[in-house]
């Protein structure tokens, strides 16, 4: 469970809004750099833990694109839940 990144996923959004606070960080370069490795990793479906992966980097997928427009996110969201649909 800890190979699957889940807490990288989870916390792209925040990055994202950190980022764009307006008070003098770089965070953007932080987050692309974060977005390029979060989905160079490859996708491999535990079959016990569903439900986390549902929460945490699906909806860390489509939280940060909720909130970036990131459409490399939404692409590889779409990829995460057909995983799901389709089991391990």
């Amino acid at each position: 469970w800890v190979h699957s990144a889940a807490t990288l996923f989870d916390s792209l959004d925040t990055l994202y809004l950190a980022g764009d606070s307006g008070n003098g960080n770089d965070l953007h370069e932080k987050y692309n750099d974060a977005v390029e490795y979060a989905l160079s990793l490859p996708f491999s479906l535990h079959p016990m833990k569903t439900f986390e992966y549902s929460i945490r980097i699906l909806g860390g997928l489509l939280g940060a694109y909720s909130v970036s427009g990131d459409e490399r996110l939404l692409q590889y969201s779409i990829r995460v839940a057909d995983a799901l649909l389709d089991g391990p």
